[in-house]
């Protein structure tokens, strides 16, 4: 990608520096700038970004959230995310692996009762899903049980966030244990991406 400037005249190309990455030269970082939300590359080494602060192409992986536990009813249950993502321009996908766990090794729940995670990247219009916990499972103790989402959307900027809830349905024994957030007011975290 060439940067240009103007003479008074005509756009002239401007030099830029270069940096070697193990397996060619790339562009080194022109300069950044405030889109309102965040920080972005006023053009990136893959080319694909530019003074639009489209952002180019990254990836990023991480842990969204370490703990965030259920507050309705007994038994708690606790969940975290750990996310991979990558963009194209202002193309986002975003892969979550949620792991949930009761809190107490004397903890259980038991069959019939299901347990799903929505999530979506914040500005997405509809949510992605996955059960975490089957009606014919039974949890007992402080083991992990794990669910995958793959999630697409948006990004301004070089932060993007993370919304996502968990509804139960199924046996009331236990009454909403397990539940957390909502659609309307789900837990929302947020990660940077270059």
């Amino acid at each position: 990608m060439s940067i240009k400037r103007f003479t008074g005249a005509a756009f002239a190309d401007v030099t830029v520096r270069k940096r070697w990455d193990g397996s060619g030269w790339v562009n080194l970082a022109f300069g950044r700038r405030w889109n309102g939300s965040g920080w972005v590359d006023l053009w990136s080494d893959s080319g694909s970004g530019g003074g639009s602060g489209s952002g180019g192409s990254g990836s990023a992986s991480g842990t969204l959230v370490s703990k965030v536990s259920s507050t309705i009813s007994r038994p708690t249950v606790n969940y975290s995310a750990t996310y991979a993502a990558a963009r194209n321009g202002t193309a986002l996908t975003v892969n979550l692996t949620f792991s949930a766990w009761l809190n107490s090794s004397a903890s259980s729940l038991g069959t019939g009762v299901k347990l799903t995670v929505y999530a979506r990247v914040k500005g997405s219009s509809s949510w992605s899903s996955a059960v975490i916990k089957n009606t014919s499972a039974s949890w007992s103790g402080t083991t992990r049980h794990s669910a995958n989402l793959s999630l697409s959307g948006t990004i301004s900027g070089s932060s993007a966030t993370v919304e996502f809830y968990v509804t139960r349905s199924g046996s009331t024994y236990g009454g909403t244990a397990g539940t957390l957030g909502s659609a309307s007011k789900p837990k929302s975290y947020s990660f940077n991406i270059s």
